[in-house]
């Protein structure tokens, strides 16, 4: 009897190692599929950034590409066609300025000229190779907006940014525009600063309610230009509201030489 409790003492025993062993290969096995897991989930997700990156890195590459082609554009417009031009139309109204049939073709000759001068303006804005802050106040001044002035911050080089991202800013601020003034038709106000190594533009207008921005904060095309500015300038561009202003403000990072 002694004996026969033994022996099924020992059977339920080396049962229940059996077991524990089998359970011990199963967590190995649950673990070793948990870490395999892990492992592909960082790879995917560090293959995601990589391709993400060089997305970004392409697309940059080639929105420069297409603005350097635009300026070359522009500067043949200006240096060939404008200059043509000018000295025909120079011509025209030195030699028939008494001529009263000529004046309609003057006329027409002047208007064409007025739209070389914009299509090149259009392809690239002028002064965007030298001074950031010209090349705003010409951007505002072609939206209608004569009468705002930019206030700059004194004693700042606004020239070691380079001319690919003051193109990149005014081409973003050319289409952010008329979106603010749709929105409402009280004056801009503009601030261009520099905070250490961060750029700082404001764009400030009176509103009468909080809907306008509302409205213009979940816009599409306000989404794609905050992805687009995110993308080739490692920046910010938000809208907020103070009490009755609306507060456009673009940030990203400055090239101190």
């Amino acid at each position: 009897m002694v004996l026969r409790t033994s022996l099924n003492l020992y059977a339920v025993v080396w049962a229940n190692g059996d077991m524990i062993a089998n359970m011990a290969q199963v967590n190995g096995v649950l673990v070793g599929i948990s870490v395999t897991i892990l492992m592909g989930s960082a790879i995917a997700n560090w293959r995601s950034q990589r391709a993400t990156r060089q997305q970004q890195q392409a697309w940059h590459w080639w929105h420069n590409q297409q603005q350097q082609q635009q300026h070359i554009q522009a500067e043949i417009v200006r240096d060939g066609l404008l200059q043509e031009a000018f000295a025909l139309r120079r011509h025209l109204e030195k030699n028939d300025h008494s001529n009263d049939e000529n004046a309609p073709y003057l006329e027409q000759f002047n208007q064409f000229y007025r739209s070389l001068e914009n299509l090149s303006n259009e392809l690239s804005p002028p002064f965007v190779d030298d001074s950031l802050p010209l090349a705003l106040q010409f951007l505002l001044k072609h939206h209608g907006q004569q009468e705002t002035s930019l206030d700059i911050e004194p004693d700042t080089d606004w020239s070691s940014d380079g001319s690919d991202s003051n193109r990149t800013l005014i081409s973003v601020v050319a289409e952010l525009l008329p979106l603010l003034l749709q929105a409402t038709q009280t004056p801009l106000t503009v601030q261009l600063r520099r905070s250490g190594n961060l750029n700082n533009l404001q764009l400030t207008r009176n509103i009468l309610d909080q809907q306008t921005t509302l409205s213009l904060s979940n816009s599409t095309e306000l989404q794609y230009l905050k992805e687009i500015f995110h993308s080739l300038m490692s920046g910010t561009l938000d809208i907020s509201q103070d009490n009755v202003e609306l507060i456009c403000e673009l940030s990203w990072p400055a090239i101190v030489g």
